[in-house]
């Protein structure tokens, strides 16, 4: 999973199969969640995405993905924080939880920790360019030199040699 429009509709998918496991009623939940979300009602996406959280548990990592990534853009970090860390607990591989891990750490501010966070992405999914330019503000604040030239090659591959660096570390590409 990564940061790509076809890569939203994957996730969208994976909560939609997750939530059906557990009954019509919690992908149902899911689909208006979804629905809200792509309408940018982010605030009624997350009470529907809670409702389905509530009755599908943690089946797998999807679901509480788009929770936390939309109580994250509503400004509930430490709802956020919670359920990530629910989440991380069950599912210690899953590459998008370690990327909104890295968001937060970014946030705030805790530059070794988001080093950590986006680094245990690559192990998972070096193809996603948001980690990688989120590594080299990384590599800025701590002064790291070495981190800094590994991370201009890969957003250098990942972008096609783009002469363009975003400055953000929270990039996201166009289209989300």
């Amino acid at each position: 999973r990564g940061a790509s429009a076809s890569d939203d509709e994957v996730e969208d998918e994976a909560a939609l199969k997750e939530a059906s496991a557990r009954g019509k009623e919690g992908r149902r939940f899911v689909r208006l969640g979804n629905l809200l979300r792509q309408r940018s009602r982010l605030k009624a996406a997350a009470i529907e995405y809670q409702r389905a959280t509530d009755i599908v548990g943690i089946t797998s990592p999807a679901l509480h993905n788009r929770l936390a990534g939309v109580l994250l853009e509503t400004g509930d970090v430490e709802r956020a924080k919670a359920v990530l860390q629910k989440t991380v607990a069950v599912f210690p591989d899953d590459p998008h939880t370690h990327v909104l891990l890295g968001r937060l750490a970014v946030r705030d501010e805790a530059w070794a920790e988001a080093q950590k966070q986006y680094e245990r992405v690559t192990w998972e999914n070096p193809f996603i360019p948001e980690v990688h330019v989120a590594l080299l503000t990384v590599a800025d604040r701590l002064k790291d030199t070495a981190l800094r030239a590994r991370e201009e090659r890969a957003v250098q591959l990942l972008m096609g040699h783009s002469q363009h660096t975003p400055s953000s570390a929270l990039y996201i590409p166009e289209g989300q």
